[in-house]
């Protein structure tokens, strides 16, 4: 049977006015913030078309690709991505009753290859529940397989929340990646994400930006990233917060496509997002994860003085490693934040060698 492609969505059909409170996502209650979670939607479908094949992306998949995709909204990223990538399956992760029957009158035009699961997929177990079910299939990357290519069958993309969720939806996406864990269980996993302006920042910042993150050296380290989509003004904005100290290039991925700052493509709250694509390095397993978060929270959250007098946060008598860090092409002298993550590989594998490292201080990464 010949692939049927979705008709086009049409603004007067998706606008955020045509649905009852379509931003609330109902996430589970923090203690300190029991707010209601706004998430925007995607509702210009030329742009995510121009931006789907800007990426070059379909390259990267064979016919078996299986697309989850999270908090669809009206559908319009979900169009786009169906129609381009063409997939063997597309499961659709959305909560929102009023999204119910424009998705649902979606996935009937797609001869059983969309399915609507209304479930939370901002909720981890949600996933587990999608492979028990076998409604997620897929294969698991050998880590051969992961040394030379990217996974090939599973596509994951979401729109994230504006607020705390959002920002702490993407670290642990990020960490999982990582770590190999969540969908990253499956091998080199690719996910595109429409990011809000803070979890942006969050995980853009580089070398060189004071309020850099672990969530930004993590990305570094363990994470291939593109800015598909992002104004320029973003851009301009992290550049703006770096430090003059880091005499190094920002690395700040450049967007692939720049529409206009005063081009509104998300409802209901449209806050400077950007499509950012994350994918999973190849595994080292010459580094401990472990040992690499405690450097990073050692080094980079207590510290804005030069690297040589803050090693002494790692332990006692850890400045004895100065020779080995600077024989490594470590420079000492810059601050923390303005190392890069191979600089922070560097240290942990030189740390985890030194015979008077602290085990009991091993945090879980």
């Amino acid at each position: 049977m010949s692939f049927r492609l979705l008709p086009k969505r049409k603004y007067d059909d998706v606008k955020a006015g045509n649905f009852i409170n379509p931003g609330r996502v109902p996430l589970a209650k923090s203690s300190r913030r029991d707010k209601p979670q706004t998430s925007s939607y995607l509702i210009n479908q030329d742009l995510m078309d121009k931006a789907l094949e800007a990426s070059n992306l379909r390259q990267q998949y064979n016919p078996n690709l299986t697309i989850v995709e999270m908090a669809p909204g009206a559908g319009v990223m979900s169009t786009s991505l169906y129609n381009y990538f063409q997939p063997k399956n597309h499961i659709l992760l959305e909560s929102r009753d009023t999204f119910f029957d424009p998705l649902r009158k979606l996935s009937s035009q797609t001869n059983g290859r969309m399915q609507l699961i209304e479930k939370e997929g901002f909720k981890w177990n949600t996933y587990s529940e999608l492979i028990e079910s076998r409604i997620l299939q897929v294969t698991r990357q050998s880590e051969a397989e992961q040394a030379v290519s990217t996974h090939r069958e599973l596509l994951f993309a979401a729109h994230i929340p504006i607020q705390y969720y959002g920002l702490l939806f993407t670290s642990q996406v990020v960490e999982y990646l990582a770590s190999r864990d969540w969908l990253g269980y499956y091998g080199r996993v690719r996910v595109l994400l429409w990011l809000p302006r803070s979890p942006a920042i969050t995980i853009l910042t580089s070398r060189g930006f004071r309020n850099r993150s672990m969530t930004a050296v993590r990305r570094e380290a363990f994470i291939d990233t593109r800015v598909i989509v992002g104004s320029q003004s973003i851009h301009d904005g992290l550049m703006k917060r770096c430090s003059s100290k880091s005499k190094y290039s920002h690395d700040v991925p450049k967007p692939l496509i720049q529409p206009p700052d005063d081009l509104e493509f998300m409802e209901p709250l449209h806050d400077g997002h950007i499509l950012v694509e994350l994918t999973s390095k190849p595994l080292d397993n010459s580094l401990s994860l472990s040992l690499f978060t405690q450097v990073i929270k050692s080094l980079l959250y207590t510290s804005r003085g030069k690297l040589k007098d803050s090693l002494e946060r790692l332990g006692a008598g850890a400045t004895n490693l100065i020779p080995a860090i600077q024989d490594a092409g470590v420079d000492v002298e810059l601050p923390s934040f303005c190392l890069s993550a191979e600089d922070f590989k560097t240290i942990t594998r030189i740390y985890e060698k030194w015979p008077l490292r602290d085990p009991l201080k091993n945090d879980e990464f």
